[in-house]
């Protein structure tokens, strides 16, 4: 297949949150990306997301944008079919994770368009809709309480607890959440914010709310702390942070140092990188998570293919659940508990929306 690109675009992208994202390692009021614009001789747009993560991969807004506002040059005159060998370019002068993830994106976009199909067909997948869980941020009871009520009568199956801050306080709004209902799934996350200790004696603490696992319950920097708490802990333990590539989870998988891996493109990088990191976790006979960061409708359209393609076990892909607003038209919506895509081809983003995005 013939064709080149004609045109890069890069645009900064925030939007407001309906209320304030609180975990262990700090607040957000509103989300803020990237995205990339592809536009090909034929007359083809393709879109792609980057969300730069500080805490987790030391990227940042500012970096990211620089990268793609150079990489442009590169791929100006490039056939975007050829797209693993982009890809091995952006591998060769050390990309950031997430710049990868939006060419990645944009280009499968691209390709999906011309071919007229969605994404998960050309992944050789059926795009069907996925139960994901639905995240309560760290806050009162009061709000653990209201939050946990309104996301059950919106049909969600599972809930994503962010914990990690007090213990105390962690095992009594978990407790709250089971008192609600018996058969809805929790998941806790602690971002990294226990100790050692910390971790065992809170998986210790909540064991008997039939909790589903505790992810990442301490610093992603020693394998060693978290096998440690997997070991001890009554609760399966999966690893996030500590997973920022296939290499670090065959580490983590080698040392028996977690039960789950939890997947997310912007720190594997690509959308081919996710689905080699889930087949390596379940040739460990271990379960992996789709998840995701504050993330838009295009970078969570992306999700909802290579979740339905890579066969994973659990998905938190709610990544715009609170946005009051969206930077572009179209790509991955919710609805009663699950997550849909629109009717296209490629991500089935058809626009920008002008008043979430800035051209850089």
């Amino acid at each position: 297949m013939q064709d080149r690109i004609d045109a890069v675009n890069v645009y900064y992208a925030e939007v407001p949150l309906k209320e304030t994202f609180a975990i262990a390692t700090g607040k957000r009021d509103a989300y803020r990306g990237l995205i990339i614009e592809v536009k090909t001789k034929s007359g083809i747009t393709g879109y792609g997301e980057a969300v730069p993560v500080p805490y987790v991969l030391g990227e940042t807004i500012e970096g990211v944008s620089t990268f793609l506002l150079e990489f442009r040059e590169f791929l100006l005159g490039k056939n975007p079919f050829l797209r693993l060998e982009i890809l091995k370019k952006m591998e060769q002068i050390s990309a950031p994770h997430s710049a990868k993830l939006a060419v990645s994106m944009a280009l499968w976009d691209v390709l999906g368009k011309h071919a007229n199909l969605p994404l998960a067909d050309l992944l050789g997948a059926k795009g069907k809709p996925i139960f994901t869980s639905a995240t309560i941020s760290i806050g009162s009871e009061k709000h653990t309480i209201e939050s946990a009520e309104k996301l059950i009568n919106a049909g969600f199956k599972a809930l994503k607890m962010k914990v990690g801050l007090d213990l105390e306080k962690d095992e009594k709004r978990v407790k709250e959440v089971r008192a609600l209902s018996s058969v809805v799934k929790i998941y806790l996350d602690a971002n990294q914010g226990y100790s050692k200790e910390e971790a065992v004696k809170f998986a210790n603490a909540v064991k008997n709310y039939r909790i589903s696992f505790i992810e990442q319950p301490v610093s992603a920097n020693d394998i060693l702390v978290l096998r440690y708490v997997k070991e001890r802990s009554p609760v399966p333990i999966m690893a996030d942070e500590a997973v920022k590539s296939s290499k670090d989870a065959l580490t983590i998988l080698r040392a028996d140092a977690a039960d789950f891996i939890n997947v997310k493109m912007t720190k594997e990088g690509s959308i081919e990188e996710s689905l080699k990191l889930v087949n390596l976790v379940h040739t460990f006979n271990r379960k992996a998570m789709l998840g995701c960061m504050l993330s838009s409708p295009l970078l969570i359209s992306a999700a909802f293919s290579v979740f339905n393609a890579g066969g994973f076990d659990f998905a938190d892909l709610d990544g715009f659940l609170t946005f009051d607003g969206s930077p572009v038209t179209g790509g991955a919506y919710l609805k009663d508990g699950r997550l849909f895509v629109s009717k296209g081809n490629g991500l089935g983003v058809s626009s920008l929306d002008r008043r979430f995005v800035r051209k850089l």
